[in-house]
């Protein structure tokens, strides 16, 4: 095979897509996850659904390590995680897609850790907590089937199920935010903690007007109906093109041994 490559989403991307798949279940020690496989131009291409068939998990019931787990056994050359988000920015539009550089992580209800056991300490290094090498290429890959934005996007997670406050919005963009969605953290995170190179890719879908925001759930399933299409052909051609571009060195692998502490 030429890679190997894991989608995490909203719906499974494999079926979306619409290439012939079959099943395959992985068992892991936070419980069973169940995967969808297809070879595509020589790429096995996993994805999984983040909240379960049928949306039965709100983000933040969903179980993160039990998917990243059970990615991790897969032993992908990368880890994918596709959502949605809301924008707050005058630049970044409904139905615009975005490849994430950074995370603010305000969730505090989610467990955001494997090393949780006494006697195994690691400080994982999340500076950068999107795989550069791998979000750099398939960014250039991506622009070259739909314009995307060049700057830098951060983008605020928060636990939901609400939505946010309007004096939240106008926090976020103080703290150097540009969108927010419930799904980036802890995933990011944990796949660091097991070395996986991970990158994030979300499409906006509503666009908050800071003096009178009138968005609705509605509005955020139009939204995705209408730029569906194309979103899913900028992800088949980064999974036609994955084995042929050229990935600079990374060090996502030797997370988990660099962040070991010990005296």
């Amino acid at each position: 095979m030429a890679g190997r490559l894991v989608f995490i989403g909203g719906g499974d991307v494999l079926l979306k897509l619409g290439f012939p798949a079959q099943e395959q279940i992985v068992d892991t020690k936070y419980g069973k996850c169940r995967f969808t496989k297809a070879v595509v131009d020589s790429v096995e291409v996993f994805s999984v659904h983040r909240h379960d068939p049928g949306h039965h998990f709100a983000a933040h019931s969903v179980d993160y390590r039990r998917i990243i787990a059970a990615a991790a056994t897969l032993r992908p050359d990368c880890v994918i995680g596709i959502s949605i988000c809301g924008s707050y920015c005058d630049d970044l539009d409904v139905g615009d897609t975005l490849f994430i550089d950074q995370v603010i992580d305000l969730t505090k209800k989610r467990i955001d850790t494997f090393y949780d056991t006494p006697g195994d300490v690691r400080h994982i290094n999340v500076y950068e907590p999107i795989c550069h090498a791998k979000r750099c290429r398939m960014k250039g890959a991506a622009a070259s089937v739909r314009p995307l934005k060049e700057r830098q996007i951060t983008l605020v997670c928060i636990d939901g199920p609400r939505l946010s406050t309007r004096a939240e919005l106008n926090w976020f963009r103080q703290i150097g935010g540009d969108v927010v969605n419930m799904s980036l953290a802890p995933e990011a995170f944990l796949a660091r903690e097991l070395g996986l190179c991970y990158v994030s890719i979300s499409m906006v879908t509503d666009k908050a007007d800071l003096a009178a925001n009138d968005v609705t759930v509605k509005d955020m399933v139009t939204a995705v109906k209408r730029s569906e299409t194309s979103f899913l052909e900028l992800l088949e051609h980064l999974i036609s093109s994955f084995s042929d571009l050229d990935f600079a060195p990374c060090t996502c692998s030797r997370a988990p041994t660099e962040a070991i502490f010990s005296l």
